[in-house]
């Protein structure tokens, strides 16, 4: 692990450039909804997904919406260990240039999964019920931990999303038990785990959870803040039992 890098700790910055301070295969486990742009309500996208509205796509809805995928793919796959995995959650605008630029790297594809969120949503053409995920190794194959998984997983969204004096803390928050599923079938009791996108720290919740160690980043000061606060909160828990 690189010399300012602490595990279990969130990190706010940009990823492109903390991911550099990581040492070379230290990481066991990369799993993130990675930045991607997202339609934003009466605003039209291309078929590669990037925002038309030129506000958005500076930030003004996710702070992370002009990091893309050919910026931190190799950074990713340094950082992680010979036969190790990667999931990059992405939607239906986005699959085809992330396929691309996973294509270019020295990733190998292994499989990409469906999110089943459980409720449907109104869409331009058919209801969208769905995300994917798309699992990479580095290196030679490597099995998962609980054979027989279905590579549809079916997890309801959050209803209790977090929340501060502000409002959501993450509009796109996912179900912990997604990300735990994941974990379980990646890593063993002691890893560590990569989000480099961490948001409002499901992942580093799930990790917790597991066992694992985490370190994640985070371009948004306020996530960073109220998600490292959360997480001393659990660890304060758990060490009473």
């Amino acid at each position: 692990m690189g010399d300012m890098m602490e595990l279990n700790r969130i990190y706010q910055g940009d990823c492109r450039k903390l991911l550099k301070q990581l040492d070379d295969e230290c990481i066991d486990l990369v799993c993130s909804d990675v930045a991607y742009p997202v339609q934003a309500r009466g605003g039209r996208s291309s078929m590669s997904g990037y925002w038309t509205d030129s506000q958005t796509r500076k930030g003004k809805i996710f702070k992370s919406n002009d990091i893309d995928i050919s910026e931190y793919i190799n950074e990713l796959y340094r950082v992680l260990k010979d036969k190790t995995h990667c999931y990059l959650m992405c939607n239906d605008y986005n699959l085809m240039h992330f396929l691309d630029e996973i294509g270019r790297s020295e990733f190998h594809f292994t499989k990409c999964l469906i999110w089943d969120k459980c409720t449907k949503v109104c869409g331009t053409y058919y209801m969208n019920q769905k995300e994917y995920i798309i699992m990479l190794r580095k290196g030679g194959g490597k099995p998962i931990n609980e054979f027989g998984t279905s590579d549809i997983l079916s997890v309801p969204i959050p209803t209790n999303k977090r929340r501060d004096k502000e409002g959501l803390i993450n509009q796109t928050e996912k179900p912990v038990k997604l990300m735990e599923i994941l974990i379980r079938n990646s890593t063993n009791v002691g890893d560590i785990v990569l989000d480099p996108f961490m948001g409002s720290g499901t992942t580093a919740r799930a990790c917790v959870n597991l066992e694992r160690k985490y370190i994640g980043f985070e371009i948004d000061q306020r996530q960073v803040d109220f998600s490292n606060n959360e997480l001393k909160s659990m660890s304060r828990q758990l060490s009473l039992f």
